[in-house]
């Protein structure tokens, strides 16, 4: 009984010791904690167990006591933390400057640790502390104004740099050292370090860099921890340190930069790739309105804004007023947001088809149109209307009335004193009388009842003027015998009338 109480008083008592030792030996925040479960169990299998091992078997050959024993334990954790002294620590540095670094090894008490590094934790290394990578790449990163010696460069380090498998850095007294790994690599740490989750992967801005929008980090392609701070640059200058940022106007042309930094149980940053502001874009507006349209120029319905262009690959231009056109022609209008200092020029909008107007007067290249005295001249008696519509410009818009004012089919001949006009949704924009030669009395043939009225005319009972007009077959300007004796002529089968421009 006695000796099973013994054992179990001994078990508690090295219990406690053992967590002493662990306590003074694990300290790696100074305040005798570790975060990180998994190095604690490494640490205390590899490093810890052994050495009680040894130091328990050793002092029990002597007969020393449990309580001198754990003493002992105490003051050698205590030593082996000490011997990690700055000054210890200067001294193997200054001895690597001048040495090969197969000669200049770790240190090999008890405190160091082996850890491995990635996308789990990182290790920050105050000043005195060492890092010896054993596999695997890493980044060493200062903080502020920290710095390493690089023992295998054998220079001091105030930069990130990279470091690879058998590179060993010091911590100086400058600051501390942030040491980094993209994917798991091992590193055998001394010292005062910590433990801190890094900020790894690919930061992107999120949204669209325009005028007015708010841009925001995306994290999708990130693995960080911590407390976060944010610093947006617009062409290398500080712009703001919020979670978001709004684009102005004076950011347009300018690269937008989002650095994101972590600290607390955080650390490292990213810095995404750069964005370039630019105008807010705007939307196609709907197709423009004909206000005026005449058969050379369109006048569009304006709109505050907006710019128009006449065809596909027209110059754009403020004025919604087209001159210059041809009559009866089609034209495609398009309208669009113009540009302005914040805002880039929209799409175009769909195309407004206008076909411009006839020219309000009739006009032939066939017969002559004395619009001022409102008559029609040059036509041969025996003429159709379809051949006359032809002959005129714009034959669509071309009506022919005969003398009781009903429209004339396109067989019908057409005869002196019956009226043409220029009709354009269904209004009469100009009209003249018809002067058909040899056509005397208005019937549309050159026939003896022509004749017998112009003898009458030279016996004194005179024609209208459009008849005299029509008698004049020579087409010297006025009827005489002569036209006379041309149209006996002319009903005898011996010559054929012309008609006459008069």
């Amino acid at each position: 009984m006695r000796k099973s109480l013994g054992k179990l008083i001994c078990g508690v008592f090295l219990s406690c010791v053992l967590l002493c030792v662990c306590a003074e030996l694990l300290d790696v925040n100074g305040a005798g904690t570790v975060d990180d479960p998994l190095i604690t169990f490494s640490y205390m299998r590899d490093t810890v167990l052994p050495l009680l091992k040894n130091r328990m078997a050793s002092k029990s050959k002597t007969g020393v006591s449990a309580g001198t024993r754990g003493a002992e334990l105490k003051k050698h954790g205590k030593s082996a933390v000490s011997s990690l002294s700055e000054k210890n620590i200067a001294s193997r540095v200054a001895d690597g400057l001048t040495s090969s670094v197969t000669e200049l090894s770790v240190p090999s008490v008890t405190g160091q640790r082996r850890v491995t590094i990635g996308s789990r934790w990182a290790v920050r290394a105050e000043a005195g502390a060492t890092v010896l990578v054993l596999s695997g790449s890493v980044s060493a990163v200062p903080e502020q104004d920290g710095s390493f010696i690089d023992i295998r460069q054998k220079s001091e380090v105030s930069g990130a740099a990279g470091l690879s498998a058998g590179d060993y850095a010091v911590v100086t007294e400058k600051g501390s050292v942030l040491f980094i790994a993209p994917s798991d690599a091992v590193v055998m740490v001394t010292g005062k370090v910590g433990f801190r989750i890094p900020m790894l992967g690919t930061l992107e801005i999120d949204g669209i860099a325009e005028f007015g929008e708010t841009l925001c980090a995306d994290f999708s392609n990130v693995t960080c921890g911590g407390t976060l701070s944010y610093l947006w640059t617009v062409g290398g200058s500080t712009a703001g340190t919020g979670e978001t940022y709004t684009v102005k106007e004076e950011d347009i042309g300018k690269q937008i930069v989002l650095t994101v930094s972590a600290s607390g149980d955080g650390c490292g940053s990213l810095v995404s790739a750069p964005v370039t502001a630019v105008k807010e874009s705007e939307n196609a507006p709907a197709a423009p309105t004909a206000e005026k349209v005449t058969y050379n120029s369109v006048t569009l319905k304006k709109v505050d804004g907006m710019e128009y262009r006449m065809g596909s690959a027209g110059t754009w231009q403020t004025s919604p007023v087209f001159t210059g056109l041809s009559e009866n022609t089609k034209y495609k209008f398009y309208m669009r947001v113009a540009e302005t200092e914040t805002s880039a020029a929209s799409p175009a909008s769909k195309a407004l088809s206008v076909t411009t107007s006839v020219r309000a007067a009739l006009t032939s290249s066939v017969y002559k149109v004395d619009a001022a005295n409102g008559r029609l001249s040059g036509v041969a008696a025996g003429t159709t209307v379809s051949t006359l519509r032809a002959g005129m410009d714009y034959p669509d818009y071309i009506k022919v009335y005969d003398a009781s004012g009903a429209e004339a089919g396109g067989s019908r001949a057409v005869g002196t004193g019956w009226k043409v006009s220029l009709v354009v949704d269904g209004k009469a924009l100009a009209s003249v009388k018809l002067v058909v030669t040899g056509d005397v009395n208005g019937d549309g043939s050159a026939s003896l009842t022509d004749f017998v009225q112009m003898k009458s005319h030279l016996l004194g009972n005179r024609l209208s003027a459009l008849g005299q007009l029509a008698a004049d077959l020579n087409g010297d300007g006025s009827f005489t015998l002569t036209d006379f004796v041309n149209m006996k002529s002319v009903l005898l089968g011996n010559t054929k009338i012309k008609g006459q421009k008069v």
